[in-house]
């Protein structure tokens, strides 16, 4: 199904690149952030961080985009987080505009390295992939790195990052299919739902890049928490509403059968475009993924794969849900 992708909107990662050394893209990254810098500002700008830095962010992003393991560990709660964080620091950034446009010139310099004029499905793919990871490290940049804490308590296990400023409410973690059976929030759910139905919702806003680079940090964490808060409601009390990352959540709701499920979506994608951050009140689009056991499958990862391919249909076909 999708057992080569790790997300539905994620491009596939692009391997076997002839790729740059990160000190060589790091010296015209630097040329580039200086190109757009006013001259009275040359003199103030944190060059000597760039050299120092700037390699190791650079060959971070390189390896992201040729895999999906890579591209995890830069972000908030990956062990190359902090790495991506500094984006700003480096760049002399002082507000979320200017962060965003400095990764934009990351990946235009990216972008000039990787590109292949012999083979144009090539170039077309690393570009997608490429846009995808500097997207990523924007988020990691603005949102800041997760800071360790407590397992969630309850019934359903979490992992143990949560990104500062978004609801606490929902659990965390990377994948529902990552961990073994007994430690995910779906299989605890699953095995105790007895004959009873599961929906499985995966819900993923398709304008986080704008949202990040229009909201700001602060705003970005707000409009999440909002969300979150509200899709916590929309489940119910019985509800779990999981994060996978910013921008992307799985709602799991037991004794939901298939109607309920197929309203449940359409509940939160009204609440979702009930929030309209954006530039001229123009509201947030997210796209949905449903499966309901056992209709859809019988375990966490038939489940996951038949909603992961939901989301990936209602993008391609602009319906929202699927």
């Amino acid at each position: 199904m999708l057992d080569a992708v790790h997300h539905a909107g994620r491009p596939r990662p692009v391997a076997g690149l002839a790729s740059p050394a990160g000190r060589v893209v790091a010296k015209a990254w630097l040329l580039g952030l200086l190109t757009h810098t006013a001259l009275e500002d040359v003199a103030a700008f944190p060059t000597a961080l760039v050299a120092r830095e700037g390699p190791a962010l650079c060959d971070a992003v390189l390896a992201a985009v040729g895999d999906d393991a890579a591209l995890d560990r830069l972000c908030a709660d990956g062990d190359l987080g902090a790495l991506a964080a500094r984006v700003g620091a480096l760049a002399g950034a002082e507000s979320p505009a200017a962060v965003v446009a400095a990764v934009e010139t990351l990946r235009t310099v990216l972008h000039r390295a990787l590109r292949s004029d012999r083979d144009a499905a090539l170039a077309a793919d690393t570009g997608d992939r490429l846009a995808h990871v500097c997207a990523q490290v924007a988020i990691t940049a603005l949102t800041g790195v997760a800071a360790p804490s407590a397992p969630a308590s309850g019934s359903v296990s979490a992992a143990s990052a949560t990104a500062p400023g978004l609801d606490p409410r929902a659990l965390v973690a990377r994948d529902l299919r990552a961990a073994g059976a007994s430690a995910t929030a779906l299989e605890r759910v699953l095995e105790g739902r007895g004959k009873t139905p599961v929906a499985v919702l995966a819900i993923e806003l398709d304008d986080l890049e704008r949202l990040v680079a229009v909201a700001g940090p602060t705003g970005l964490a707000c409009e999440l928490a909002a969300l979150e808060g509200a899709l916590t409601h929309a489940g119910g009390e019985h509800g779990v509403l999981v994060r996978e990352e910013p921008g992307r959540w799985w709602l799991i709701v037991p004794r939901v059968g298939t109607d309920a499920a197929r309203a449940l979506a359409q509940r939160c994608s009204t609440l979702v475009g009930a929030h309209a951050p954006l530039r001229h009140h123009v509201g947030l689009r997210a796209s949905i993924g449903v499966a309901v056991c056992p209709d859809d499958g019988a375990d966490a990862t038939a489940l996951c794969g038949h909603a992961e391919q939901g989301v990936f249909t209602a993008r391609a076909l602009g319906v929202g849900i699927a």
